[in-house]
């Protein structure tokens, strides 16, 4: 896949992780822009107006906008490296604010039914939830879900899928996001 649209795909799923829930956080957030400071992205060089543009997209679409999302992932050929940095990458999102909740883990489970990885080379990779949290929040590991719970053998045919992501999109409504102003890092200061 060619740099630029991997770039923006990983921005996007994480993205549409973080908002699935019907909320931005500002851990979220943080992380989002951390992930994009820490990769090696070449093609995109502006976050926030990236992600401006994703609210102001969300804001008009509604769950449209991740709908359209789930059919775009399906279409893009991608490697089981890249696969599993836009699993990092979402991961990373859902667990950034300490507080997992059933519809990012549904959302996620219809993420991964559009790749090609293996759930034995997703855990091999993540083994647990301790890749995605620091060291200093030991006491709410035991509280988040393990990452076998967002790989259970429970989406077995496309008409699961289908009736998982049509339960997903009755059961929620997005709110009206407000755009972002600047890069605050005061979650990672934190750290």
């Amino acid at each position: 896949m060619e740099t630029q649209d991997f770039e923006k795909l990983l921005i996007k799923s994480a993205f549409s992780c973080m908002v699935c829930d019907g909320e931005i956080d500002n851990n979220e957030m943080d992380l989002i822009k951390s992930l994009f400071r820490s990769s090696s992205f070449q093609t995109i060089t502006n976050i926030d107006e990236m992600l401006n543009q994703f609210i102001s997209e969300i804001n008009s679409q509604g769950n449209d906008f991740l709908r359209l999302f789930l059919k775009d992932l399906r279409i893009y050929i991608l490697t089981e490296e890249e696969e599993l940095k836009l699993i990092d990458f979402c991961l990373k999102t859902i667990y950034s604010d300490f507080n997992v909740k059933y519809d990012e883990i549904r959302f996620f489970k219809i993420i991964r039914s559009k790749l090609k990885i293996t759930n034995e080379t997703i855990l091999e990779n993540f083994p647990t939830n301790d890749v995605f949290l620091e060291k200093s929040f030991e006491m709410i590991k035991e509280k988040l879900p393990s990452i076998e719970q967002f790989l259970e053998e429970d989406i077995i045919t496309e008409k699961y899928v289908e009736r998982l992501k049509d339960e997903f999109f009755s059961n929620s409504t997005l709110p009206q996001f407000e755009v972002i102003k600047t890069f605050d890092n005061g979650f990672l200061d934190s750290i």
